[in-house]
């Protein structure tokens, strides 16, 4: 499927509007994201981005992190997250 996105400002504004509104629903989330960025970067990645761009409700968040694994799963574990490792 190929998106084409005609309104980059509108993209960054659905997007930073959508990523608030989930993190003002999932605390968990939202503390794990400010504890990764004392450590690492973090890039929303694939069907998030997708499902704003489409105005569909998104089923979960892919990330990409720069972090190292054992350092991440640390984080991971001393969060109430649920999660999958890719990669």
């Amino acid at each position: 499927m190929l998106i084409i996105v005609e309104d980059y400002n509108q993209l960054k504004s659905d997007f930073s509007n959508k990523f608030q509104l989930v993190l003002n629903e999932n605390l968990d989330l939202r503390d794990f994201i400010y504890e990764l960025f004392v450590y690492s970067t973090a890039y929303v990645v694939g069907g998030f981005i997708r499902d704003i761009i489409l105005k569909k409700q998104s089923r979960d968040i892919d990330m990409i992190v720069n972090i190292p694994f054992q350092r991440l799963l640390s984080l991971i574990k001393s969060s109430n997250l649920n999660f999958r490792s890719n990669r």
